[in-house]
């Protein structure tokens, strides 16, 4: 029988901090980046796709940290409309 090497396995939930927290900071930088280009829609509507990364990063880092990071998204909303009602429902 051969023999198995043994390999360390990359995790991002269990990484160390610094690991998560750069992680963290490269998902809510992109969430904002996503959020200060809004996509427009043929009614006049625009439709933001970053607070879907914020959602994301409160299933994988728990609530605390997503909420962090809805709330640093979703203020970009004052650059691109002048008024916070997009931060509610997030």
């Amino acid at each position: 029988m051969p023999e198995r090497k043994h390999t360390k396995k990359v995790n991002i939930f269990y990484a160390s901090s610094n690991r998560r927290s750069s992680i963290l900071l490269l998902l809510t930088t992109l969430a904002v980046v996503i959020n200060l280009s809004p996509v427009p829609f043929f009614t006049g509507a625009q439709f933001l796709f970053g607070n879907v990364i914020a959602v994301a990063v409160t299933f994988l880092f728990g609530w605390r940290l997503g909420l962090i990071c809805t709330l640093i998204s979703s203020s970009m909303t004052w650059f691109v409309w002048g008024h916070f009602l997009m931060t509610l429902p997030f």
